[in-house]
């Protein structure tokens, strides 16, 4: 599939869903929406506080994931625990811009718009092409 393992390449899927879905869980609390795809959010059918943690068993499970569902090296698995770090650092901005914008009375430019969507949801193809990269290499060095 990435040119190595297919276990390898479940893990990175794997994680990649887990930390879109612990975000889709913050943001849903954040906004307060009620539905998401026809269905109620978590916080609306459970609580707030199940909801937060669920989040957060999303996000700790991914690196989870990445750390000891892979046989990459530990050198390759710690570049991509850092760099899916990284990565949902952005997520935390984009989300930091977006509350900002429903907040303020001033309407954001296309570009700033444009920024915060990206930082909120190219995450996904950044980490799988990332991770494409370090399984090729450590294919290599096999």
């Amino acid at each position: 599939m990435l040119g190595g393992r297919q276990s390898d390449a479940m893990a990175a899927a794997s994680a990649v869903e887990m930390i879109h879905n612990f975000t889709l869980v913050h943001d849903d609390i954040m906004d307060n929406d009620e539905m998401r795809h026809g269905v109620p959010t978590t916080h609306k059918k459970f609580d707030m506080p199940l909801a937060i943690l669920a989040g957060d068993v999303l996000y700790s499970k991914a690196y989870h994931t990445i750390s000891s569902k892979s046989k990459l090296s530990s050198n390759y698995t710690t570049q991509l625990v850092s760099k899916l770090s990284k990565t949902c650092v952005e997520i935390c901005e984009g989300q930091v811009n977006d509350i900002k914008f429903a907040e303020s009375e001033r309407i954001p430019t296309g570009k700033e718009y444009i920024k915060m969507i990206e930082k909120k949801q190219r995450y996904s193809l950044r980490f799988h092409a990332l991770w494409e990269q370090y399984v090729q290499k450590e294919n290599k060095r096999m």
